[in-house]
């Protein structure tokens, strides 16, 4: 018992009990996930003969863009309830959603594939429903929204439930990526039998299922006292005045925390180069889960149901990377070292264009690529999962005191909408290259793989040498070099000479500067 006990130690009673109430549900949400992308892009690459790939991206890019407003909603509404109450609504609104794509496939003359060898009973065509995927075109942006909204809030949750507390932030995190990377990855291993088995309009089935048991545990979050103290004089302060005043502050608050978080990310020199270094690697990391595998598995492996296998691959090297943050917390106190480290990894994608695949054992084949997989995420994983405990540790200190939104939410909400919109931007491009290429198809991975990745991984090489003191191997974020710039506008105990000041003193006051640029 001790030994299960142990990833909980140095968290209180209460806290113990939320982190295993809310690893519970992002594993049981995970496993469900993992059918919606190969079940999507299947119908698409499939049942659609021309133009796939640029239609597979506008269907991804209208999704993005209701991610986007998904996530910006998180911002007044957290405001409003308490996480576990957004939470849970927004995981039985996703999985509703989806819900209607199997009626559809049922209503339409839809049957069971049943067992195919080599994992390829989706592509029967007497099995599909006579229904157009260009319906695809209304059930994704609307899964999108609140899609959004649960990412978002993977991103911000931590912080309610252990606060402000650095080394706390970085062994949730990790703890919760860990849980979060072995149902992925079981997931994604699982899928493609499970989709080959009941075909992609009954497989997504499995979500509305497990999003049930993460709405269920999700349910039981318990808020802190300080965040059930905050609702209270927010509801005192913002008395209802009818509903359209009331949807007019819902609105006011969506566009003022994207002010926010602009603001806060933009005029910091501590906090600016998290765009490219937070969403410049993300994208490139769903443009690989996303785009470059659906695409290579359609192209190279003749089967796009074996996505799933690779990205089976990927979800065990974010497991590892996020083993590797757990193991280190204390030692690696910024996510500067993991991000270099991924910008050096992610030159393994040029593997893609120069291996053959054997006509006679793709599967085997593609067994054989998820190493690649493995290795890609491991730097992502690693970057990501600290990067996330950086940005919740400088900013919790302030989240009562901005009446409109929360500022951590706006943060994460700018970043996480930059991402969007660059994977958008991105996922297009290629696409439209992918489709209008005359040459070899092997040839058409060293652009859209090799090159693409390789200026992602320098850009965000480079952006780590940002912050002051980042020169360093292992930065330190309490010292007063790396922060210096950040608590520049605002004097502390009344002196203006900052050097006198420690690291201690420096950390706490720079909630107040935030709290000053933002009011």
């Amino acid at each position: 018992m001790s030994i299960l006990l142990r990833p909980f130690q140095g968290f209180n009673a209460e806290e113990g009990r939320n982190i295993g109430l809310y690893i519970g549900g992002i594993m049981a949400y995970k496993f469900g996930l993992e059918t919606m992308n190969a079940c999507m892009s299947g119908v698409f690459l499939n049942r659609l003969s021309n133009g796939t790939g640029q239609l597979w991206t506008g269907a991804q890019s209208v999704n993005l863009v209701c991610q986007c407003l998904g996530s910006l909603l998180v911002g007044p509404l957290i405001k409003r309830m308490t996480a576990a109450r957004l939470l849970t609504t927004a995981i039985i609104l996703f999985g509703i959603v989806i819900l209607l794509m199997p009626i559809l496939e049922g209503a339409t003359g839809g049957s069971i594939p049943g067992y195919y060898a080599n994992l390829k009973g989706s592509q029967t065509k007497s099995t599909w429903g006579s229904w157009t995927p260009y319906l695809i075109f209304l059930i994704y942006p609307l899964a999108g929204v609140f899609h959004g909204m649960v990412e978002l809030m993977r991103r911000v949750i931590p912080a309610e439930i252990v606060g402000g507390d650095a080394v706390k932030l970085r062994r949730m995190d990790a703890l919760v990526h860990v849980c979060y990377e072995i149902t992925g990855t079981v997931g994604a291993l699982f899928s493609p039998y499970w989709i080959s088995y009941f075909g992609w309009g009954y497989a997504v089935t499995i979500m509305p299922i497990a999003f049930a048991v993460a709405a269920c545990m999700w349910f039981f979050l318990k808020p802190s006292d300080a965040k059930l103290s905050a609702l209270e004089k927010f509801k005192a302060d913002n008395k209802s005045e009818g509903i359209f005043k009331d949807l007019g502050r819902v609105f006011y608050s969506y566009f003022y925390s994207i002010w926010v978080g602009i603001r806060m990310v933009c005029t910091q020199r501590a906090l600016v180069w998290l765009i490219p270094a937070y969403s410049l690697a993300l994208i490139h990391h769903r443009y690989l889960e996303n785009t470059l595998f659906p695409f290579y598995a359609k192209s190279e492996l003749k089967n796009s149901d074996l996505q799933n296998i690779l990205t089976g691959g990927s979800n065990f090297g974010e497991l590892l990377g996020a083993m590797t943050v757990l193991a280190l917390a204390k030692h690696v106190k910024t996510p500067i070292p993991f991000l270099r480290l991924d910008s050096v990894f992610i030159l393994v994608v040029w593997i893609l264009p120069y291996i053959n695949v054997p006509a006679d054992n793709v599967l085997g084949f593609v067994w054989s690529l998820t190493p690649v997989a493995a290795i890609i995420s491991f730097g992502w994983a690693s970057g990501d999962v600290s990067l996330a405990a950086y940005v919740q540790s400088r900013l919790t200190g302030i989240e009562s005191n901005d009446q409109h939104t929360s500022p951590l939410a706006a943060v994460m909400s700018f970043l996480y909408v930059t991402y969007l919109v660059g994977y958008f931007i991105l996922a297009n491009v290629m696409a439209t290259v992918r489709d209008n290429w005359k040459g070899p198809s092997k040839e058409l991975y060293i652009w859209i793989g090799g090159v693409m990745m390789t200026l992602a991984g320098a850009i965000v090489f480079a952006s780590t040498f940002i912050p002051r003191g980042a020169f360093a191997l292992n930065p330190d974020p309490d010292s007063i070099r790396f922060n210096d710039d950040e608590f520049k506008s605002a004097p502390i105990d009344g002196s203006d000479d900052e050097a006198t000041v420690d690291a201690e003193e420096k950390k706490k006051s720079g909630a107040d500067v935030v709290e000053l640029m933002v009011a």
